[in-house]
């Protein structure tokens, strides 16, 4: 007698028959709900993984959503026109756009969000709508290329300010990746940038410990002027200028280059480079039940220090520098490994997120940071 199932049969299917079959909306979503679905991987794309930008389109709602939850990525949801009932999900960031981001800023003119990362052009940016606008900064050799950029900032006049570790300088692009400047000499291992209200830009030194001021004039790519504010820093590497009072929070990272340690400090100065405050990873996990290592810092619209945490992880605001620590948890969920933090005029949060290679905006409410 033959043991063979209807089951069994079903399995070993006409591949001319199955290649012309049509598949029901309805058979499809039952797939999904079912869990029928053998073709579904949740480690990633192999196209993507290399930082392609990869399309798809799927009929199921379903897998949509269930694809954004897996990749943990904010969406949109917006009708597309063409086909009657078609929608688009959008998200900002995640593998095929960012990969291994380093470092985040926004055009004060444009609000485009500009992103370092490690794909095969360094320099990302968004429009205000999280698309991607354009691209530049190559890996290579050459001036104009970018090695392994480390952070980025936007001047008053749209102009890109990359850190690049590969060559140990400074380079200053225009809105649209055309070299304006490179500073190099100047500089052991330049890390972290960040521009003043004045239009000046501040540039950690993570090798020499130190903390520079340059006056550059960004349309004519001309360095005017490079001043050492600060020395005897500790592996300086994420700088920020609050744009109320003008005080500059430097993190620290007390052990040297290259160890395990995670040990890590915040300093704030004011505007004429006095310490007013400063708050150390042990301090605060005195004061907080876990654990906190700070891997970057930004200034809100009051003036209080927001620090982004990769224990938790999580997003903290630590107060106003006389007033450290007041602790304040801001974000503890939808976090994997916040590297870089920006604050919106309209008051939203940036954050990138390099584990997750993506950014993802948070609402600010009153009250909440300060």
């Amino acid at each position: 007698m033959d043991a063979t199932t209807p089951l069994d049969v079903k399995e070993h299917f006409d591949a001319e028959v199955q290649k012309n079959r049509v598949l029901s909306l309805e058979e499809w979503e039952s797939k999904w709900v079912t869990r029928n679905i053998g073709f579904h991987q949740e480690q990633g794309h192999q196209f993507a993984e290399r930082g392609h930008t990869v399309v798809g389109v799927e009929i199921s709602e379903i897998g949509i959503r269930e694809f954004f939850a897996e990749q943990n990525l904010p969406y949109t949801e917006e009708p597309f026109n063409e086909i009657p009932g078609a929608k688009v999900f959008k998200a900002c960031g995640g593998w095929g756009t960012l990969v291994n981001p380093t470092g985040l800023a926004l055009c004060p003119k444009t609000g485009r969000v500009v992103v370092v990362h490690d794909g095969k052009r360094r320099v990302k940016i968004f429009d205000s709508g999280g698309g991607g606008a354009h691209q530049f900064g190559e890996k290579g050799d050459a001036a104009h290329d970018v090695k392994y950029p480390l952070d980025v900032a936007v001047t008053n006049d749209c102009h890109v300010v990359v850190t690049d570790a590969g060559d140990r300088s400074l380079k200053v692009f225009d809105f649209f990746g055309q070299i304006k400047l490179v500073v190099g000499k100047q500089f052991s291992l330049p890390w972290g940038v960040e521009i003043t209200p004045q239009n000046l830009a501040l540039v950690t030194d993570a090798e020499a410990g130190t903390l520079h001021l340059l006056e550059v004039d960004f349309p004519e790519g001309v360095l005017r002027r490079i001043e050492r504010l600060q020395a005897q820093l500790c592996n300086p590497r994420g700088v920020a200028v609050s744009w109320l009072t003008g005080a500059i929070a430097i993190l620290e990272h007390p052990w040297p280059l290259g160890t395990a340690g995670d040990n890590t400090r915040v300093k704030v100065f004011n505007s004429t480079m006095q310490l007013i405050g400063q708050v150390d990873s042990f301090g605060l996990n005195l004061l907080f039940p876990s654990k906190i290592t700070i891997s970057a810092v930004a200034f809100d619209h009051q003036g209080n220090v927001i620090v982004a945490d990769t224990s938790g992880p999580a997003i903290i605001c630590l107060g106003k520098p006389e007033e450290f620590p007041a602790l304040k948890p801001m974000v503890t969920h939808g976090l994997s490994r916040p590297v870089a933090l920006v604050f919106t005029k309209e008051n939203s949060l940036l954050v990138l997120d390099t584990a997750s290679h993506t950014i993802k905006i948070f609402k600010v409410m009153e009250g909440n940071g300060g």
